[in-house]
């Protein structure tokens, strides 16, 4: 999730209930939480727009892939691309934080996010995202 500090928005882990299972199963809980819009409390926010769905989620040897929807890539400025951008990298690497993530919208690699054309490697880690975004 996110929250504001000042002028300044930051990522921000937010405890929730999922269900025991394996990993993918976990991570595909979690992130259905996320997409879902439905925070606990009143200081946290989500910059991933309203409808955004996962459409598949695997876990291999090298990493996290998983596909977005559309909606992933639509309205917000630069500060509401990076946001979504962290909340799915630190949510996909949850169980590992050193994980690489490959994002798909679609089932197509993103490479640019929105009209801000943010430039999103393929993969990402948490490390790649805090040394290229600034939230």
């Amino acid at each position: 999730m996110l929250t504001l500090d000042g002028d300044a928005i930051l990522l921000s882990p937010s405890a929730i209930t999922i269900p025991d299972g394996d990993p993918e199963t976990v991570l595909t809980s979690t992130f259905e939480q996320l997409l879902s819009g439905n925070l606990n409390t009143d200081n946290v926010f989500t910059a991933i727009p309203d409808g955004t769905t996962l459409q598949s989620l695997s876990i291999e040897d090298d990493g996290v892939y998983l596909s977005l929807s559309p909606e992933f890539t639509q309205g917000g400025g630069s500060a509401s691309m990076q946001g979504r951008l962290g909340q799915v990298i630190y949510t996909a690497t949850s169980l590992d934080a050193d994980a690489a993530v490959w994002i798909s919208v679609d089932g197509e690699p993103l490479e640019l996010l929105g009209g801000e054309g943010l430039i999103v490697d393929q993969p990402m880690t948490r490390t790649d995202f805090d040394q290229n975004f600034s939230l």
